[in-house]
């Protein structure tokens, strides 16, 4: 799976893996409890990865080997290997709703926006555990980086 992108189920883009064009885009199914490998050039469904119940959130890891997963049903964040979507471990985060994740632009950090706890949930995408919180949110339901000023 060299050369992806991950796309949430609505088609925003969310994590490029390589530097060179994607051939393939990781799809959210948030009706169908999975996620779907598509190549670009065919608009074709390679594989279909069943992660748990109402998938939403996507965020591919900077080197392009693990994918981070919402998986709102069981409220917590999935983590497979990229190239067999072997599944890799798990990070509780609580009641989830439409939760947005997000990698840091330099990779360190996973950041999921936690609508029930007021908070935003901090990652670390090596470890696969949580780093800790930003607490004092209103009801966060996406995590974005701006340019720096």
């Amino acid at each position: 799976m060299k050369g992806f992108i991950a796309l949430l189920s609505c088609g925003v883009l969310l994590a490029l893996s390589a530097r060179a064009a994607p051939g393939q885009v990781l799809v959210v199914n948030t009706g169908g409890d999975s996620v779907s490998l598509v190549d670009l050039a065919t608009l074709r469904e390679l594989k279909r990865f069943d992660v748990g119940k109402s998938p939403y959130g996507v965020a591919v890891s900077r080197d392009g080997k693990t994918v981070a997963i919402g998986v709102e049903g069981e409220g917590k964040v999935k983590f497979y290997d990229v190239e067999d979507f072997a599944f890799k471990a798990e990070v509780p985060i609580g009641p989830m709703h439409h939760d947005h994740i997000v990698l840091s632009p330099d990779g360190s950090q996973i950041l999921v926006a936690n609508y029930h706890s007021d908070s935003v949930v901090l990652i670390d995408p090596v470890v696969m555990k949580e780093i800790g919180r930003i607490e004092g949110a209103s009801a966060p339901h996406v995590v974005k980086y701006g340019p720096k000023q």
